[in-house]
């Protein structure tokens, strides 16, 4: 380990205690004559501590490399997820979708809801199409089935750049039609299924509904959850620029890392052009989730006008003072216990 890989892992051990274990007033008084700004929207002083934090240790992303990053993610789970939340069961599985077996987990809570007794959730993580995976985001599924007392579906999917973007698409389309048939093995009916996807799976939950308006034999999901989606535009979005200007935060770097693997210019063009024909009028009741300080919040702003144009019913809400990704850090932000209320009286209302 060279002079300024140790310095920074002692940085971050330092600001990882003071993130973990000090109360908001002291990042209030950290922040009070700095605090990050966008218009009105100030950001939650511990988040902007973490964000300080990692700007300040983590390299320009031209020296990122697939591999390392996905392995950053994985592990940071430990640090960031605390104690697992106990839930009755849970099942791995693998299905086949021409020559890839999809990794499923199955999460069953301590007790249903007795008024939801057949209903359930499909969760599609995010990670950019690049990263992320089951276990990563086993923290956060555990959390939710136990709050709404139903079962989840968690999906691990293709990644991109060994997988196209048609093939990473393939296996969450191949998996909605697949568990159609086959819920009733988890005593789930097919018409009581919700999608929730962050991110990344927030675009596949949004690619799996307009395949089924395309198909009349396809079951519609009761209900959708996007939590912060990407929405491809043609220029450069206000909030991204915004974004730009803030030095002490790093995610229009990553973005961009993120979208040149996942969607390189050779089919960024035809992403943009079909989210400029995507028409959601026969879209389930939606759930949108924004945040503040997120290069991609205007593109979900763009998603809600196209549903309210469309007369889709759509709840949205907007976390002003967070940033995207935080619901993989529950340890530190109380806003994923927040996130999780605001999905049960959603999904309780449309999962009927």
């Amino acid at each position: 380990m060279n002079i300024v890989n140790f310095i920074n892992a002692i940085r971050f051990l330092v600001g990882y205690v003071l993130l973990r274990f000090m109360g908001d007033f002291y990042w209030k008084y950290v922040n009070k004559n700095n605090p990050i700004k966008i218009k009105d929207r100030i950001i939650n002083p511990r988040a902007q501590g973490y964000l300080e934090l990692m700007a300040s240790i983590t390299p320009s992303s031209e020296y990122w490399d697939v591999y390392k990053v996905r392995q950053s993610l994985h592990s940071s789970r430990y640090l960031y997820s605390g104690f697992k939340v106990n839930v009755k069961k849970i099942k791995d599985f693998e299905i086949n979708n021409e020559g890839f077996n999809i990794p499923v987990r199955f999460y069953e809570p301590i007790k249903r809801h007795d008024s939801y007794q057949n209903s359930a959730l499909v969760f599609i993580h995010g990670g950019g199409l690049v990263t992320g995976s089951i276990e990563t985001y086993d923290s956060f599924c555990r959390q939710l089935s136990s709050r709404i007392m139903m079962p989840i579906f968690a999906i691990d999917y293709r990644l991109a750049p060994e997988n196209s973007l048609e093939e990473i698409q393939s296996d969450s389309r191949f998996f909605w039609k697949w568990l159609q048939n086959n819920c009733y093995k988890f005593d789930v009916s097919n018409k009581k299924i919700g999608l929730c996807g962050e991110s990344a799976g927030a675009s596949l939950v949004l690619d799996i509904c307009d395949n089924i308006n395309l198909d009349d034999n396809d079951v519609k999901p009761r209900s959708i959850a996007l939590i912060y989606p990407p929405f491809v535009q043609e220029g450069e979005t206000n909030s991204r620029k915004e974004i730009k200007k803030i030095k002490s935060i790093i995610f229009n770097d990553a973005l961009k890392w993120f979208e040149k693997i996942a969607i390189p210019d050779k089919i960024r063009e035809e992403v943009i052009a079909r989210n400029q024909r995507f028409d959601p009028t026969f879209f389930p009741p939606v759930f949108l989730l924004t945040c503040g300080f997120d290069p991609l919040r205007d593109e979900g702003e763009v998603l809600l006008k196209l549903f309210e144009r469309k007369c889709v019913t759509v709840h949205h809400v907007e976390y002003k003072d967070m940033f995207h990704g935080f619901i993989l850090m529950p340890v530190i932000f109380k806003h994923t216990k927040i996130l999780c209320k605001d999905l049960n009286s959603f999904f309780w209302r449309y999962l009927k």
